[in-house]
């Protein structure tokens, strides 16, 4: 039990996984894609956000990105900083646009809206490596502020709300931890400094899946969980043999 237990969220650290059985959940469409408002709203959205998240529902998704767009985005955002609304919604259309309303309203008329009724296949994309991520259960004002002044220099900073069944793990859960994350932020652009002012508002936390510095590794876990994983280690592994990504030592 202990070693499964490890397997499920510990990394690349305690064997090599031969099969893996997934339940599958019927989802064929979603609401999904992007809208772009003006930057000039982001401080007031961003303020609307904090306290809107707290009532969004499981099967929405959402994140607001500060960006600056390239020469090839469609006409209307061309080369602008613009306020993006990232949306995956598993319901129908009508229900998104009333849940997201609140936001709506306080970014103001949209530059573009891309967001549609898709196949939920259709939302998949990869990653952005080597970023920089923290974790925040709260969102005071001189948080807003150091965001948007990240924002006149980096080409992306992302807020994403977490939450949903993720936040609510069973007693048997492996050892994802943080899973009671508000949100996160993700910035894209080295940035001295910005790590520092950041630290005293974040939680300290973070997830593997993220995580672009295997020096902060035992971030990604709490104190209990760190020290469970490195029993297993020993138990099963004292030598280190398995050292795929991000690994928990002995």
């Amino acid at each position: 039990p202990e070693l499964f237990w490890a397997l499920r969220g510990g990394g690349g650290g305690f064997g090599v996984v031969t099969a893996l059985e997934f339940r599958l959940y019927p989802v064929p469409q979603v609401y999904s894609g992007f809208a772009y408002f003006p930057v000039e709203r982001a401080a007031e959205t961003l303020a609307a956000y904090r306290t809107w998240i707290d009532d969004a529902p499981d099967d929405l998704s959402t994140a607001l990105v500060l960006r600056r767009m390239p020469a090839d985005a469609p006409e209307q955002v061309r080369d602008r900083h613009v306020l993006m609304l990232k949306v995956v919604h598993a319901g129908e259309a009508a229900e998104a646009r009333r849940l997201l309303a609140p936001l709506w309203r306080a970014a103001g008329p949209a530059l573009l809206d891309e967001t549609r009724t898709t196949a939920y296949a259709a939302t998949a994309m990869g990653g952005t490596p080597n970023r920089h991520m923290d974790m925040f259960d709260t969102v005071p004002e001189e948080l807003i502020g150091i965001l948007l002044r990240a924002a006149e220099r980096a080409q992306t900073v992302e807020i994403r709300h977490w939450g949903g069944a993720m936040g609510r793990p069973g007693p048997d859960a492996g050892p994802v931890s943080h899973r009671s994350t508000r949100l996160s932020v993700i910035v894209d652009t080295p940035m001295p400094g910005l790590a520092e002012e950041l630290r005293p508002y974040a939680n300290g936390g973070t997830f593997l899946n993220f995580l672009a510095d295997p020096s902060r590794t035992a971030a990604a876990y709490t104190a209990a969980d760190l020290r469970r994983l490195r029993e297993v280690k020993r138990a099963y592994d004292p030598d280190g043999f398995f050292r795929v990504g991000h690994v928990v030592p002995a």
